[in-house]
């Protein structure tokens, strides 16, 4: 499946669906394979296989992290990037977003990353 992000993932096709069926979650697989769970089960589906459904023990809520959300907000507001956090808390950089807009945290602009550069003499 072409890859549209720029990101240049970590597994081929073949793998990510071997470890699909090897019973890690979506997300999880998109850790490991530097893409999204939804890029993982729209690959499992070109595949031919079938998608699992939420067990049913699922409430739908995202899964423990690394790091503490108070953790979070303090790295992104001292100029950490999302996905240098997320790749420290566990996640992908989609989950750091959505947890610093629930937060009312402000975004950066793609260019700012709170970072101070230096320039050449």
């Amino acid at each position: 499946m072409p890859n549209y992000t720029g990101r240049q993932r970590t597994l081929i096709d073949a793998e990510i669906v071997e470890l699909y069926r090897q019973g890690l979650d979506a997300e999880t697989v998109g850790i490991a394979a530097g893409c999204s769970g939804s890029t993982v089960l729209a690959i499992v589906r070109a595949a031919g296989e079938t998608v699992r459904q939420r067990s049913e023990g699922s409430t739908g809520k995202r899964k423990r992290l690394a790091l503490s959300d108070e953790e979070i907000i303090k790295r992104y507001q001292t100029g950490a990037s999302a996905p240098e956090i997320a790749e420290a808390a566990g996640c992908t950089s989609q989950v750091i977003y959505n947890l610093l807009r629930q937060a009312n945290v402000p975004r950066r602009s793609s260019y700012s990353h709170g970072r101070t550069r230096s320039r050449a003499p």
